[in-house]
């Protein structure tokens, strides 16, 4: 895949507002898809009962309702639906926000 310029950037911005909004900020970089799912699952299956509200942002390759991992791609469905209240009980009747910047490579 091409370097995506601006990433880093982007992800400074990013780590430095959702500081200041006192979110716990994790930055992972180059990852493959499956440590991207075991990422989130791991995440989802984590204690917020504390936390008000979830926030993860994505910033990589993909397309429509597809990221790219450094190996292949992911339905982001599957990556989102970690994530729901049936399955991420601490985050139930809590905002969940994705946000996801892609690069579109076709």
């Amino acid at each position: 895949m091409s370097f995506r310029s601006g990433t880093d950037v982007d992800a400074a911005s990013l780590r430095e507002t959702f500081l200041n909004l006192n979110y716990e900020v994790r930055n992972k970089n180059d990852l493959t898809r499956e440590e991207i799912v075991e990422l989130l699952y791991n995440v989802s299956k984590e204690d917020h009962s504390k936390r008000s509200s979830f926030v993860c942002i994505l910033l990589s390759h993909g397309e429509e309702g597809i990221i790219f991992g450094t190996n292949g791609p992911i339905d982001l469905k599957k990556l989102t639906g970690f994530f729901r209240g049936d399955y991420c009980r601490s985050l139930t009747g809590k905002p969940k926000l994705f946000i996801i910047q892609l690069f579109w490579s076709s």
